[in-house]
């Protein structure tokens, strides 16, 4: 047996990119601002996700009704984006938020920073119904 002859071997690797959980549906719960001191019953409904994970929707808890947009990361976290889509009695609402997801993508929890009509904390938790 020859042990002279050198052998070349080629291995080729793929890189995968992350998968990012589907966030296109209708979750229902609670939105909570503490400066206004209650619950509202929200439904929030995210109407299309690129692959790349931007994503729009709106966001409905009576009388708050505002457009999101945002951007959702391969860990399940993502940021949101809120702005004005109806009128509200204490002017437009706009504001920021982030949060993330459980493992299996179907519960939400969001922390939102509110800038206009007042700047104010709250808070959104749903489930993917």
């Amino acid at each position: 047996m020859d042990t002279s002859v050198a052998k070349t071997f080629t291995i080729t690797v793929t890189a995968v990119a992350p998968t990012l959980l589907s966030l296109v549906g209708t979750y229902n719960g609670s939105l909570m601002i503490p400066n206004v001191g209650h619950y509202m019953n929200a439904v929030l409904t995210i109407t299309s996700q690129t692959a790349s994970g931007a994503f729009v929707g709106s966001l409905t808890a009576s009388p708050v009704a505002v457009k999101v947009s945002g951007q959702v990361n391969a860990d399940g976290t993502f940021t949101m984006a809120l702005a004005p889509d109806t009128a509200h009695l204490g002017g437009a609402i706009v504001g920021t938020g982030s949060g993330s997801l459980d493992a299996s993508g179907k519960m939400m929890s969001v922390n939102f920073n509110f800038t206009k009509p007042a700047v104010m904390p709250g808070s959104l938790d749903v489930t993917k119904q």
